[in-house]
């Protein structure tokens, strides 16, 4: 997914230089500039997908191998830490 949204960006940009730079009119100037920005929307959302992407395998905070000072610290807060008595 993040692929196809980054190709299509350069696709657009690539477009909107071309519109631009054979602008007769500011009509043509004006589709230049909206394939400009329908490329930096998509390069966005490729970079979104890549970083969603990563997040999902990384390891949750309880997997990770800590030092001892900081797995104290961390008994400490969950021990401190007030819990809803219902």
């Amino acid at each position: 997914m993040a692929i196809s949204l980054f190709l299509l960006a350069s696709l657009a940009f690539i477009a909107g230089c071309g519109f631009f730079g054979i602008a007769k009119s500011a009509i043509h100037e004006i589709e230049g500039l909206l394939c400009f920005l329908i490329s930096a929307v998509l390069l966005t959302g490729s970079a979104i997908v890549s970083a969603c992407r990563r997040a999902a395998y990384l390891p949750s905070i309880e997997e990770v191998p800590l030092s001892d000072s900081l797995q104290d610290i961390r008994r400490e807060i969950r021990d401190n830490t007030p819990r809803w008595r219902g």
